[in-house]
């Protein structure tokens, strides 16, 4: 997946733990420990992990904008 902006960030209701970490200057692997780690909020849907957007944004101090 290429670079997501915040703006197009905003239009899904989940993303992938390795786009939430390009968020917080995370690589894949750091991410998914950080997730792991509950550092990152994470859905677990079977063995998938997905990151709710609105609870990232929040992490970000992005939600208000």
């Amino acid at each position: 997946m290429d670079e997501m902006t915040i703006e197009e960030l905003r239009r899904h209701l989940t993303v992938s733990v390795p786009v939430a970490g390009r968020f917080v200057g995370l690589g894949r692997d750091a991410a998914f420990a950080a997730a792991h780690r509950g550092e990152l909020p994470v859905l677990r849907m079977g063995r998938r992990l997905l990151v709710p957007v609105p609870k990232l944004l929040a992490l970000l101090g992005a939600d208000a904008a």
